[in-house]
């Protein structure tokens, strides 16, 4: 079952845990009989005490895996977690069932079609992945849905600027989240505006709205690109950081509907002053990466090398996650909040569509 009643019941169930991927723990090997590479990807789970229990995972390829063509670990959704290699293939990973779907995706000409995010369509009671396709017209960010039960794609509306997909999108509400890329200008195209900073993709519609980011208009592309959007028990939040300042203001949306925010929390970042980089992150590099607050706790990523912390927003304290030599370094790829589920995707194992939708 999918339904999203069963969903939520095995989310409930099952204890949150970390799900952690280093790029130092990484293999490969060939096939010579299927002529397949199969990459090994080792991964790490730790639970609210600390426990961190190791896994891995086996990735089948059709192409030579090299130092850009790792799948990394980009996302949980719905209780799979979502790899993405430069290979132009999407890994969705059930690690209860050991269920897995390769999607690939065509490369045609410079455009390639990028994925934003696995969504579940409520009306079809289905699993669909978002697409995007960036042109150097203005106004021509392309969208598309592939549905995962029939491996139809289908061409939805088009949208004025396109999501920063070096992030995942956080779902709230039936729909999805991101703040809006920054780097539209190497397409030919305009900054996205302080009006429509946040996308939002609706799900049932499959409609594309942008809002404006909380606090004074700041006509600021820096800033623009330090925001982050999180999750905070059940409460879309998001972080500003300052660079000049060495802190950042938690923003929560109280009213959804009229689109109120708060600015909750001020978090100093001079307890970790010897540990944080600051510095511009037009290479979508953040001095402190955000993740979900959860039961008081942020859960953030910092340093150089990288390190995992929380910091109790009722105390206002900073405490390590886990043993640090096995979540250090500058391998240290994603650290990804994840329920587990018994939920399945219903559909093929390998999944490629090779027409252009357009043509």
């Amino acid at each position: 079952m999918s339904a999203p009643s069963f969903v939520a019941m095995q989310l409930k169930q099952f204890t949150p845990i970390l799900v952690v991927q280093n790029y130092l723990w990484f293999f490969s090997v060939y096939d010579d009989d299927a002529h397949l590479y199969t990459c090994d990807v080792m991964l790490l789970a730790v639970d609210g005490r600390n426990k961190i229990e190791p896994g891995r995972k086996q990735f089948t390829m059709s192409f030579m895996p090299d130092s850009y063509d790792k799948p990394s670990l980009i996302a949980s959704f719905y209780g799979f977690l979502l790899f993405r290699s430069r290979g132009h293939a999407l890994y969705i990973w059930n690690p209860v069932t050991q269920e897995q779907v390769t999607v690939t995706a065509p490369k045609i000409g410079i455009f390639k079609y990028e994925d934003c995010g696995l969504f579940f369509h409520t009306p079809t009671s289905e699993y669909r992945i978002l697409y995007t396709r960036r042109y150097n017209t203005a106004g021509h960010n392309k969208f598309y849905v592939l549905s995962l039960r029939t491996t139809v794609l289908r061409k939805i509306s088009n949208c004025t600027v396109s999501p920063c997909t070096c992030r995942p999108p956080i779902i709230l509400n039936d729909r999805l989240h991101w703040m809006a890329a920054f780097e539209a200008p190497c397409w030919g195209q305009e900054f996205p505006t302080c009006l429509e900073s946040i996308l939002l993709f609706k799900m049932e519609s499959e409609e594309l709205i942008t809002i404006p980011h909380p606090g004074s208009p700041c006509c600021s592309k820096e800033r623009h690109g330090t925001m982050q959007l999180l999750e905070m028990e059940g409460q879309l939040g998001l972080c500003d950081f300052s660079v000049s300042t060495a802190e950042f203001y938690l923003w929560v949306m109280e009213d959804y509907l009229n689109q109120v925010w708060i600015k909750r929390h001020i978090i100093s970042l001079k307890p970790l002053t010897s540990e944080v980089c600051l510095r511009s992150n037009y290479d979508h590099t953040f001095p402190v990466e955000v993740f979900n607050v959860h039961h008081d706790e942020l859960l953030l990523i910092c340093g150089s090398p990288k390190r995992c912390h929380y910091y109790d927003l009722k105390l206002k304290i900073f405490r390590k996650v886990g043993r640090q030599h096995f979540l250090n370094g500058s391998g240290l790829s994603r650290v990804v909040p994840h329920t587990n589920t018994l939920a399945s995707l219903h559909t093929n194992s390998f999944i490629s569509w090779k027409v252009d939708p357009e043509r």
